[in-house]
């Protein structure tokens, strides 16, 4: 499945910045999209061995793609490493944007794709910036940290 520009192959489209959307962030509305330039294309590359080493499911499969296609990204399948080195050779890129994540399989890939071009991780925007007074094992006990902070925002914020 490649769901890529062709003429960008042929005519060796120039950008300075690429964006490498993952599982993590899938919303246009992502800072890793601002961090790039305005002319940085977006892709993700769906890459077999990361989904099964990651476990993702057939229903979480289903909602990347569509949140993919929805977002106008562009699927590239192969090694996620390879075929963005790939990419970036091809279309001269400077730089790859990718979202933080959690992940440490993402990480390592992220730490790969840096020995062979600059690599920028973008944080995300803090659901919450509550500190929490202790660690949560469970959604819930967070969300009970949380939660009186964020309903008194909205309700300050509605008024």
């Amino acid at each position: 499945m490649t769901l890529s520009v062709p003429g960008c192959f042929q005519t060796g489209c120039r950008m300075s910045d690429l964006v490498w959307v993952h599982d993590a962030a899938l919303r246009r509305s992502h800072p890793v999209f601002q961090a790039a330039d305005g002319t940085a294309k977006a892709v993700y590359i769906w890459d077999e061995s990361y989904l099964r080493d990651s476990r993702i499911g057939f229903n979480r499969m289903a909602f990347v793609l569509e949140a993919l296609d929805l977002m106008a990204v562009e699927v590239h399948e192969g090694d996620t490493v390879q075929t963005l080195k790939k990419l970036c050779e091809a279309w001269g890129i400077n730089q790859v944007v990718v979202a933080l994540s959690p992940c440490p399989h993402l990480n390592r890939l992220i730490n790969q794709v840096k020995t062979f071009i600059t690599v920028t991780v973008v944080p995300d925007i803090l659901f919450s910036p509550v500190q929490v007074d202790r660690p949560a094992t469970r959604f819930f006990s967070y969300w009970n940290q949380v939660k009186p902070v964020i309903y008194g925002r909205i309700r300050r914020s509605e008024k």
